[in-house]
């Protein structure tokens, strides 16, 4: 598939959308050059919906809320308790359906992309995805079952923001081994040998 892609920083995109300078680096036209992309064009338009790098952030969001609204109820006045719990039953209860949209769908993205899921970085990835659900479930369970909130939901809370955060930087580190593929050539910024 042909491609343009900037020899500065890596960037690769289609000739449509790259315009006169590149979009992620700002670089000259004249650094952007062709480039043949190893992927069909229904794995390249498959993954150019990005599904999963838009609905991981509901998840991440939704832990953080979770915190939030746990470490405010255990201080707040009692006029904002129904406040705070509302907030954190709606929450908690919504979390495990999207930490499972973002599973699958990150599934689909690294079968569409890598082929394969049996690298280490993958499943490494996805025993943290899987986790993620797990304690989605126990805080769910927790604050919908339960008349009470309790205070063991504070490291749940903060069990899932680790989470999200380690997902996020081998999503991250994913991205750019896609992305940038240029071992041995010169980088340009420093004139020396790309270790990448």
């Amino acid at each position: 598939m042909s491609m343009l892609r900037c020899e500065v920083c890596g960037y690769v995109q289609t000739k449509e959308a790259m315009g006169q300078k590149c979009p992620a680096c700002g670089a000259p036209g004249k650094a952007i050059k062709s480039y043949t992309l190893a992927m069909s064009p229904q794995r390249y338009r498959l993954l150019s919906w990005k599904i999963h790098p838009i609905l991981v952030h509901f998840p991440s969001v939704f832990t953080i809320l979770a915190l939030v609204f746990v470490v405010l109820r255990f201080g707040a006045p009692l006029q904002w308790l129904p406040f705070l719990d509302a907030g954190l039953r709606w929450t908690m209860g919504s979390l495990p359906l999207f930490a499972l949209l973002s599973f699958f769908t990150g599934r689909m993205d690294a079968q569409a992309r890598f082929k394969k899921l049996s690298s280490q970085h993958l499943r490494r990835k996805i025993q943290v995805g899987i986790t993620l659900f797990l304690l989605s479930l126990v805080g769910a369970w927790q604050v919908l079952a339960s008349e009470t909130i309790s205070l063991w939901l504070l490291p749940l809370a903060f069990a899932m923001n680790l989470c999200t955060g380690l997902l996020g930087r081998l999503g991250g580190e994913l991205n750019c081994a896609f992305v940038i593929d240029t071992p041995n050539k010169k980088d340009k910024r420093t004139n020396k040998e790309s270790t990448t």
